[in-house]
């Protein structure tokens, strides 16, 4: 049980059978969004954990789309580019590459082609 919907009338006899089930609908609603707010806090309380344990990791690591654009980076990359979050987000790898020092030809997570036209992970 979430909680208890209480409604009363001073009156015998006030509410018709058509307005307890209104506030039957009514009831559910408030029950489906109050069961939706606590799952969001108990999302929104693992995220932070997961955001805390990836930003405790003390070599440097970055999350990647396919595009090969930095979706998140933790605090030891962070620290070692200068970057801050917000500059971070939408580079492309190379740009932490060059700032690190290290020759990006190539990125590390790119797509190449095998002898069968296949796309292979490096």
């Amino acid at each position: 049980m979430l909680g208890v919907f209480n409604f009363d009338s001073t009156e015998p006899g006030q509410y018709s059978d058509r307005d307890l089930d209104i506030l039957l609908m009514v009831a559910k609603h408030i029950a489906i969004a109050l069961e939706n707010a606590l799952l969001f806090e108990e999302i929104s309380k693992e995220k932070k954990e997961w955001e805390r344990t990836f930003d405790a990791i003390t070599d440097m690591v970055w999350i990647e789309d396919g595009r090969q654009q930095v979706v998140r980076a933790n605090q030891t990359l962070l620290a070692k580019t200068g970057f801050s979050k917000s500059e971070i987000a939408g580079r492309h790898c190379g740009a932490l590459l060059d700032r690190l020092g290290i020759p990006s030809s190539r990125c590390l997570c790119g797509t190449r082609s095998t002898p069968s036209g296949r796309p292979s992970r490096n």
